[in-house]
This record gives C-alpha cells, structure tokens and sequence, in this order.
C-alpha cells in the first residue's frame, strides 16, 4: 500500500492560499513566492516576464523569475549564473538562492529551529558566507544515498560551506501538498502541446528475420514496470509503433509511453487530492505524456490484468531530480488500439514521495512476453 499522508509545508505557505482564487488571477506561481514578494516589497506591477535583476535585499541582488504566463515563478538572492544552471540542469539552484533568502526573512522562527525543521544540514553557520561567492570557488553538486542531495563550495581545495538536504518535491518547490495539486492541475490545463506526426524509424541493429522489435529505456523498481516501445516492420522494412487488437499489451505500452504515437485518446481522469477530495478531469493523453516529459519525468508502465476487454496497470511517471512520481492507474478497452480513439479511465495520485511506496504494492504486475520469445 501507499502511505499517501503527505507533510503539509511550514512557514510563509498557508496564510495566503486562500487568495488565489482562479487560475487567470494568479500572479504568483506559489503562495510562498507571494509572502516572500510581500515582505521585500516588490513591485509586481513592474516585473515583465524573464529575468529580473534590478532588486536587493540587504545590498544583495536578486534573482526575480517570472514565466510566460506572467506569474513569479522564483525569487530568490542571485547565488548560480546561467553558465551553471546549463552546465548541470538541477532544481538545486532555484531552491537554495530562495531558501537562503527565506532565511534571512524569517520574522517568526529561530533559523537554527527551520532549518532542523527541513532537515536541512550547513557545515557553517555563518549564511552570510554565501555573498563572498563571486564564481572562483569550485561547485560540486552530488545525489547522495537516503534521496539526498549534497551542495558543496571550496577553494584551494579547501571547504568553504556544505549544505545537505532531502531530495523532497515539497522542500525544493516550496508548495505544500494542497498546492502542489492545485498547480499541478493549473498547469496541466494550460500546458499548450503541438504534437508531431509519427514517423517510421530505422533500426540497424534489428533482426531483419523478425517482423517485430522492442526497444528498452530502463525499468522501475521490478522488471515488470518499464519503459519499453514495441515496433513491427512496414511493407518498406522500415518500423513503426504497434497499436492493434492483436497485441494490446505492447499497443498499451506504446499509448501510455510514447510522446510520439499518433492517437486522440482522452484521459478520463480524477485526480485524487489531498483530504480525501477529488477532482475530474478529460486531459488529452498525449497532452499528458508532453507535459510529464516537461517536468523531467521519466515513464514506466505496469500491466496488472489483461482481461477480454480490458487492460489494466499503472504509468508511474517519476522525477528523480525532484523526488516524486505521479502514479497513474488506468483501465484501457481495447477498442481503442484499432481507431486509436476513445477515454481511458485513470486515477491520479500526484507528487508522491519516492520513498514513500512500499514494495508490497508492486507484487501484482505481470510479466510481458519479449518480441524475441514470440515466433
């Protein structure tokens, strides 16, 4: 089973999630971001979308982010360049240049007594430590065991400050579980996907004697949960995605995985939410497919029944770099695999810890027949 309880945020969250109302209203991408933005006293008014760098706090500059859809996504003190950021794309850089600003805001709560509250670990006490930077120390940046990331700065070899913290979605985006569902769901509805038409592809390394081919991207806690693509040879050797009534569970696999499978299948969607609430939805899959892959999620499926009708699994779509996966239960008729057309019904549990699944739950996925074992 799932331990689906789910720590609420602390500090500067929960005061103001009431007055974000509506989606077209939202100025500020998280109710955080709108505290912090409050107690610097920015001007909203003023922010244009991109990089905004004309502000300080303390004499310190810093790094005002907004998106295109005009909301503040980032405020933070101006630690990382843009070299950095590229170089190694991490959310570390966005959460340490806000934390340390947050520190420094806090009215209400000892420092010592949030950071042992986040679990947040720094060799100096000293925070003003991290103005001296100026981009000669070394940065080393590591994912240690126990989902943990290590931040490290020295010079000359020697250590100048080491910060250690958990590798959680809630720690690093600064939402809580009510609002990283309700921002997941903003997000999910505007999210503007352009699909490409599928095209056929050409594997030198397939056996030709064979009219059909698998290509594996890993699996995910057991054999049986992976990513694999299934493809059959067209009448111009070339490959092609299998989407038929002959092969549903390799039909499954493509639909749920592949960005690039030609369909207009729906999710028929409820999204369970915290406090035992629920929301509905009807979300394009391959919509959904884009937009997981744009969060930095990587997919893999579980098939737990192939019934006369039906299939039924589990699409886990995990972000190691952030901590969770959004587990994704569905049932598929399998009408859908000849007109690639029709709803799937699903159910989503969002942001859920990837340490926070028990191995009992995966004791009930089969196992899928390799193209190679199949004559």
């Amino acid at each position: 089973m799932i331990n689906m309880t789910r720590k609420m945020g602390c500090c500067l969250v929960t005061l103001l999630l009431l007055s974000i109302s509506a989606w077209g209203q939202v100025q500020f991408a998280t109710a955080r971001l709108q505290t912090m933005a409050g107690l610097l006293a920015l001007e909203k008014d003023k922010l244009t979308v991109g990089e905004n760098d004309e502000y300080y706090h303390l004499g310190y500059p810093l790094n005002v982010r907004v998106n295109k859809w005009n909301e503040v996504e980032h405020i933070g003190y101006k630690l990382f360049t843009q070299d950095v950021r590229k170089s190694n794309p991490l959310p570390v850089y966005d959460f340490l240049e806000r934390y340390f600003l947050e520190l420094d805001l806090l009215r209400d709560m000892d420092k010592s007594m949030r950071l042992a509250i986040d679990k947040v670990q720094l060799s100096n006490k000293n925070l003003s430590i991290i103005h001296t930077f100026d981009g000669s120390e070394t940065l080393n940046i590591d994912i240690l065991s126990l989902k943990k990331y290590q931040v490290v700065w020295s010079k000359n070899g020697l250590n100048i400050l080491t910060v250690t913290f958990d590798m959680d979605y809630q720690l690093l985006s600064g939402c809580n579980s009510v609002e990283a569902e309700q921002k997941l769901i903003r997000e999910l509805q505007r999210h503007q996907f352009e699909g490409q038409q599928e095209l056929a592809v050409d594997f030198p390394e397939a056996n030709q004697s064979n009219s059909f081919w698998q290509v594996n991207d890993g699996t995910y806690i057991l054999e049986e949960i992976r990513h694999t693509l299934y493809y059959h040879k067209n009448e111009n050797g070339r490959w092609k995605l299998v989407c038929d009534a002959g092969h549903p569970v390799w039909s499954t696999f493509n639909l749920m995985l592949s960005r690039d499978m030609d369909n207009d299948c729906n999710l028929d969607l409820i999204v369970d939410l915290y406090g035992y609430k629920e929301k509905e939805m009807m979300v394009s899959l391959r919509k959904w497919i884009d937009f997981c892959c744009m969060q930095g999620c990587k997919s893999y499926l579980g098939i737990k029944t192939n019934q006369e009708s039906k299939i039924t699994g589990t699409v886990f779509m995990v972000n190691e770099k952030m901590g969770y996966n959004h587990m994704l239960t569905i049932e598929v008729c399998k009408d859908v695999f000849a007109s690639r057309k029709g709803n799937i019904r699903s159910r989503l549990y969002a942001y859920i810890p990837l340490h926070n699944v028990s191995d009992d739950y995966f004791k009930f996925y089969t196992k899928v027949p390799n193209v190679d074992n199949l004559k």
